[in-house]
């Protein structure tokens, strides 16, 4: 018996952690579906106190780009 749920790719929802994973702050998640992507979430946190000079910390959106 085929299996009709097998779609080769074409219509599969992605759903990408980019960012915060385990942290507090730095969350990033997008979701995607076929050439639409939807980002969720786009949290900043401050900086450590090792981090002269910085005001906020903001997740690596390069994926997105």
């Amino acid at each position: 018996m085929r299996n009709n749920y097998k779609s080769k790719g074409r219509n599969k929802i992605r759903v990408i952690p980019i960012g915060g994973l385990g942290e507090i702050g730095k969350n990033i998640t997008a979701i995607e579906y076929k050439e639409e992507t939807i980002v969720i979430d786009c949290g900043i946190t401050f900086p450590d106190s090792d981090m002269y000079g910085v005001d906020l910390v903001i997740p690596d959106i390069t994926y997105l780009l």
